[in-house]
């Protein structure tokens, strides 16, 4: 778990920092349907050029460069399961998104964390880019309300 408490660490402490993107947007649907444990949870996410030049992004897999925060309707963090469903370590690709352009992914949930507790929690995701100042900074989607249901035996 030391792997998650680090990579969760860095993505608060950059967030502190407000070193976040203008030259991004990054949009999620702001609820997914609810789902029980063992259902498939796959959340689409649009990252979108804004800026008027052509812009690199670095995607590795399975996470496409992406930093998931998931917390409980009381606010506590919630880490993912295992190293395996958040591999940074992964080669990574770069690939040119052109102005006004999107890259659009999926990330698949469903592993990730445990769903087997009923209730709301809500998922903020980050994507780390290269600003037009040549830093590296943060652009954020909105939050997305994840809703667990208990399951139904007929």
């Amino acid at each position: 778990m030391e792997y998650y408490c680090d990579v969760v660490s860095n993505a608060i402490e950059i967030q502190v920092t407000d070193k976040v993107s203008k030259d991004f947007t990054l949009e999620a649907p702001l609820e997914l349907p609810p789902f029980t444990r063992g259902d498939p949870v796959i959340l689409k996410l649009y990252l979108k050029n804004v800026s008027k030049a052509d812009k690199t992004l670095n995607i590795n897999e399975p996470m496409k460069g992406y930093i998931l925060t998931l917390h409980d309707i009381h606010g506590k963090l919630i880490l993912p399961l295992t190293k395996e469903n958040a591999k940074v370590e992964n080669p990574t690709v770069e690939r040119l998104l052109p102005p006004g352009k999107i890259f659009d992914s999926n990330i698949d949930l469903t592993n990730m964390y445990d769903w087997s507790k009923e209730g709301r929690y809500y998922l903020t995701v980050m994507h780390d880019v290269l600003d037009e100042d040549g830093q590296n900074k943060l652009v954020y989607s909105n939050t997305v309300m994840l809703s667990v249901k208990s399951k139904q035996i007929n």
